[in-house]
């Protein structure tokens, strides 16, 4: 399956980074605290694709791991920019660029 156009971005110039994401989570109309985990519905919305888009990618292992707390499925602000930033490498090969550079999964 082709990734969607938001994934295929490359290059600093039109790559979302740290700004550009900061500025999605701040024209949220609910305008309260950001949060540091989100739900897939705004992950999806981060990465510019449809729920049901990110929910098929995610299935076939292309997007970070989620962290699970109780039945919530969430997932890092700071990991989703970082993933993209480094090309949105689907779930395998991103846990092994984690464990080279941060030392973590």
């Amino acid at each position: 399956m082709p990734l969607p156009e938001p994934f295929r971005l490359h290059g600093t110039d039109t790559q979302p980074g740290v700004e550009q994401v900061a500025t999605r989570l701040s024209e949220r109309p609910d305008a309260g605290p950001k949060s540091l985990l989100v739900k897939r519905r705004e992950a999806a919305k981060l990465c510019g694709v449809s729920l049901a888009t990110w929910d098929r990618l995610d299935a076939a292992k292309k997007t970070p791991a989620a962290v699970r707390l109780g039945q919530a499925k969430l997932y890092s602000v700071a990991e989703l920019i970082d993933w993209i930033n480094h090309g949105c490498p689907d779930r395998k090969t991103w846990q092994a660029m984690r464990v080279r550079t941060c030392g973590r999964a």
